[in-house]
């Protein structure tokens, strides 16, 4: 009788229990940790060599890992051929109160910050969609997509001020001696007067930045279609898992599913220890759950995962 699992913990079996068991690649060394008086250091010391599977090999486990591990490597392993296909009107940001021209800008700067266009002219996650699987199932974690209010504050200057701008044509002598103009932002305050011309205008700038939740939650709404996509991939190549239905919400910050990320909680101590680096000591009593919160209708991303993934070679039937 198959054992019954969902996607991630089939991940988390696979990449924190049993791919581990294999070695790293021939020839690959690693190098003695070795303590220095130097405890700041002491981790520069040691070299991590990773396996085919990009996991670190467990140089004390006994046996071959499970077939079915070996599957879900592999079917990992491919993702990152999985291009990432944006619709023209994805919008991942309707919870947050912003304008047409906020959200146009906050996706397009967003996606940038998440995506590059490959030489092969598809879009991509810069991050890899199989290393945000990977990091997910070996540190039972979600990818992050949980965003603060964003508030609107008047454009300042060094003195606190509000700074005014006003747009003004510069003109230039083209190459057939013409003449066509440039327009350009300057500063909107009149040096006579000290005042604002009349055409001048204020800024305005959304705090936080949009801008990286939009790339979270590119990467949270890629991660949650990859391992869809994986459920339906896998189940006949498994020899004794059966991997159950998914329950991983799509675009949580649509349908409210605050099940996001299991914080682990921050060991370094409070106070400094002599002799301690001071980067290793915690600023305060309690994880500062701010910091931990940095770093399509998909269904097009979804089918192209899908598609990638069953055109992989299938070597373990």
């Amino acid at each position: 009788m198959k054992k019954r699992m969902d996607i991630e913990r089939a991940l988390q079996w696979a990449f924190r229990e049993e791919l581990p068991k294999v070695a790293a690649s021939p020839g690959a060394r690693i190098r003695d940790f070795r303590p220095s008086e130097n405890v700041g250091s002491m981790w520069d010391a040691a070299e991590r060599v990773d396996n085919m599977y990009g996991v670190t090999p467990d140089l004390y486990a006994s046996g071959d890992p499970h077939p079915d591990a070996l599957t879900i490597g592999d079917a990992v392993r491919w993702l990152d051929a999985c291009p990432v296909v944006l619709p023209a009107d994805w919008n991942p940001v309707t919870d947050l109160g912003l304008d047409a021209d906020e959200t146009r800008e906050a996706v397009h700067h967003g996606i940038g910050q998440a995506t590059f266009i490959g030489e092969d002219g598809e879009r991509r996650l810069k991050r890899g969609l199989l290393n945000i699987v990977r990091m997910g199932a070996v540190l039972f974690t979600r990818p992050i997509w949980e965003a603060e209010p964003v508030t609107r504050e008047i454009v300042r200057g060094q003195n606190g001020k509000e700074l005014w701008f006003r747009k003004v044509r510069i003109p230039y002598t083209t190459a057939d001696g013409g003449t066509a103009y440039n327009e350009v932002e300057t500063n909107g305050i009149d040096p006579k007067t000290r005042k604002p011309h009349l055409d001048a205008y204020r800024k305005v700038r959304l705090e936080p930045d949009p801008a990286p939740v939009v790339a979270e939650r590119a990467e949270y709404e890629c991660w949650a279609h990859a391992l869809n996509a994986l459920m339906e991939e896998m189940p006949p190549l498994m020899t004794s898992i059966e991997v159950e239905a998914s329950s991983i919400p799509v675009r949580p910050w649509e349908t409210g599913d605050s099940r996001t990320i299991r914080v682990l909680p921050d060991l370094r101590p409070v106070q400094n220890i002599p002799g301690r680096p001071d980067n290793m000591t915690r600023p305060g009593g309690e994880t500062d759950r701010r910091n931990l919160m940095r770093y399509m209708h998909l269904s097009a991303a979804g089918d192209a995962m899908r598609r990638g993934l069953s055109t992989r070679p299938k070597a373990r039937a």
